[in-house]
């Protein structure tokens, strides 16, 4: 497993767990995480990238997805498939380094592990309407 694909789990976990624990803080949670799971630095540190930038910017990343789910609001979709679209809308949005079509990649393959079988395809239909506004 690559290092990415790592911290994206990570931080998959710590979001699921900010958003479902609206009472702790991002920090708090991070701090968890370390303490009780030993991960890797490579790993952790790209991790609390994505944790934070999403904090950070999640009334923007919320509205892209929004903009695009039609049908769907925020508080109906799963939450492992909304926090898997924040990480990559954050990466589409602010990670000018990464190409779009990777961070859709990794969401996908994430979803087919971590939600249902119709996540991917939900998932892809948003994130790849958020991409080509952004070309």
């Amino acid at each position: 497993m690559s290092t990415r694909r790592k911290s994206r789990e990570i931080a998959l976990q710590i979001l699921f767990q900010a958003d479902f624990n609206s009472q702790k803080k991002m920090t708090e949670l991070l701090e968890f995480y370390k303490d009780n799971f030993d991960p890797n630095e490579k790993s952790l540190s790209y991790a609390e990238y994505l944790c934070n930038g999403i904090e950070h910017y999640k009334e923007e990343i919320d509205s892209k997805i929004n903009q695009y789910s039609k049908n769907w609001k925020l508080d109906r979709m799963p939450l492992v498939d909304l926090c898997l679209m924040r990480m990559a809308t954050f990466e589409i949005l602010k990670n000018t380094e990464l190409p779009a079509k990777v961070s859709i990649d990794e969401s996908l393959e994430m979803a087919k592990i971590f939600s249902t079988q119709d996540s991917s395809k939900f998932i892809n239909g948003i994130l790849d309407s958020i991409m080509k506004e952004q070309a």
